[in-house]
């Protein structure tokens, strides 16, 4: 899945200058300081969705040495299925990011409070550098966050890695 490059007039712009990244999220968003080292940006949709659960979209950076990025992706893969409740890919495969060859896969899973989720996430390699955007929003709202996600994602700079 390539994300469509139009985004939205109305949009919120994200950046996090020291790691070269931005990116324009459709609507209103608000900044979240992620506190986890990896986690270059983070930002949580305003507003009350019906589902309850707003909309999160989260970039990291690794440090992933002389991985392919396929070998990245598998090591992921196999983390997220361990760690994350009732996980269950639903596609994958070839795409773009930040000007780049990325990979791509849609995934649901359970959350603690019980929501199922929906995640669309997005990773690049340059050089030893791995850069993950990941999008997620309740499941149920899934078919109408859809296109905003993919927005968000086809927005990424990174502007010190090209």
């Amino acid at each position: 899945m390539t994300p469509s490059p139009d985004v939205p007039a109305a949009a919120t712009d994200l950046a996090n200058p020291a790691e070269g990244l931005r990116l324009h999220c459709p609507g209103a968003w608000s900044p979240v300081d992620p506190g986890v080292e990896g986690l270059a940006l983070a930002a949580v949709a305003d507003g009350d969705p019906a589902s309850g659960f707003r909309p999160t979209v989260v970039v990291s950076r690794s440090t992933v040495g002389t991985l392919s990025l396929p070998d990245w992706e598998a090591g992921t893969e196999a983390l997220l299925a361990e760690r994350l409740t009732g996980y269950l890919l639903l596609d994958g495969g070839a795409s773009e990011l930040a000007g780049g060859e990325a990979s791509y896969r849609l995934a649901t899973y359970v959350n603690d409070a019980g929501m199922e989720l929906t995640a669309q996430q997005w990773s690049t390699i340059v050089a030893t550098q791995g850069l993950s955007l990941t999008v997620t929003c309740a499941t149920d709202d899934f078919p109408e966050f859809r296109e905003s996600s993919e927005a968000i994602a086809a927005s990424l700079r990174w502007e010190a890695a090209r």
